[in-house]
């Protein structure tokens, strides 16, 4: 998907911010961006798997998800994105039973299963 894809999805949807998903954020540079935020205002939601942890761009997230979808690594992601001050994001199928050990801490729910990612 390309930039200017991301920002027609943002001003024609429902949504209030603009979302880069995992399998996309590969695609985009730091200067992408940045040019993302003059084109558009809304905050940027980016999305990720653990291994992904090198390419969240420095002050290109406004907020950060990370995917906490299988059991085996689940503790560790969710050391991860408390170092990142990141939303954990669990599977309803996988790691949804994990939520009582977060405390307090916000976490969103996916229905994925896990698919050997």
């Amino acid at each position: 998907m390309r930039i200017s894809d991301l920002v027609h999805k943002a001003r024609h949807g429902h949504g209030d911010g603009i979302q880069v998903d995992d399998h996309c954020l590969v695609n985009y540079s730091l200067a992408d961006f940045h040019g993302l935020r003059q084109i558009d205002t809304k905050p940027i939601l980016c999305r990720i798997q653990p291994f992904q942890v090198g390419l969240i761009p420095k002050r290109g997230c406004n907020q950060l998800e990370v995917q906490c979808y299988t059991p085996q690594t689940s503790q560790g992601c969710v050391k991860l994105a408390g170092r990142l001050g990141a939303v954990v994001s669990l599977s309803t199928n996988n790691t949804l039973g994990h939520q009582p050990s977060l405390g307090g801490r916000r976490f969103n729910s996916a229905p994925w299963r896990d698919q050997g990612i």
